[in-house]
């Protein structure tokens, strides 16, 4: 078995990161799965990559094109994002729930097809 990937384009608007010494504003620039791979010599379970773009602040608005990125095992990514989700959605109506998992679905048919979706 050889490794399978699927890179698509991830908007997002302004997202802050913080840490004890520094943040950073970023946008959300792709997402990417890469498959198992499985061979004789190596083995490596599913992983998700997200990229970001560091939006510059300050002395670093002429500064180089920056990027951080993210690698996630795909279990990880799953709690990541279902907890994301469940704080996004805080008190929705079961209408709106309805929406998304509708959304979910297609993009995880479209995402198994090897298709991006938005």
């Amino acid at each position: 078995m050889t490794a399978s990937s699927l890179s698509c384009p991830l908007r997002t608007g302004d997202i802050t990161l913080m840490s004890s010494a520094d943040s950073h504003t970023v946008t959300g620039k792709r997402v990417t799965r890469i498959g198992a791979i499985d061979t004789a010599e190596t083995h490596c379970d599913p992983t998700v990559h997200l990229s970001l773009e560091i939006k510059p602040s300050g002395a670093d608005a002429a500064g180089e094109d920056n990027s951080l990125g993210l690698i996630f095992q795909a279990e990880d990514a799953i709690e990541l994002g279902l907890s994301l989700l469940a704080m996004g959605l805080g008190d929705a109506p079961p209408a709106e729930l309805e929406v998304l998992i509708q959304r979910l679905k297609q993009r995880q048919q479209d995402v198994t097809a090897g298709q991006c979706s938005g």
